[in-house]
């Protein structure tokens, strides 16, 4: 026996698909706010996209999260260079402060 895809609109499939994304986003990021972020921009590309977007639901929604796993890993390559920039930003401050202060590095000139 054939099953029917049950063709809902997108804007429907996305209203729904809201809380668990948000879910999947919570688990997998540290800030309330940047999984709301995540969730937007993945209904965002949903939208933008939306006649490469299966049109039945269960197709639709593996579609959704596989866009959503583009989305987190964007985000967590975007958070390490954050980080290390701001990495080095602190142990340049550190740096300087020592240096005028004349602590160990002051013994270099």
């Amino acid at each position: 026996m054939d099953q029917v895809a049950v063709v809902v609109p997108l804007q429907d499939v996305m209203r729904e698909l809201i809380p668990d994304l948000l879910g999947y986003f919570l688990n997998r990021l540290d800030d309330r706010e940047d999984a709301a972020d995540a969730v937007a921009d993945t209904l965002l590309v949903l939208w933008r996209k939306e006649r490469a977007v299966p049109a039945g639901t269960e197709d639709a929604r593996r579609y959704a999260f596989g866009v959503a796993r583009k989305i987190l890993l964007t985000a967590r390559r975007g958070r390490r260079r954050y980080t290390a920039s701001e990495v080095r930003w602190r142990v340049d401050a550190l740096e300087q402060t020592e240096w005028k202060r004349g602590g160990r590095w002051g013994g270099l000139s």
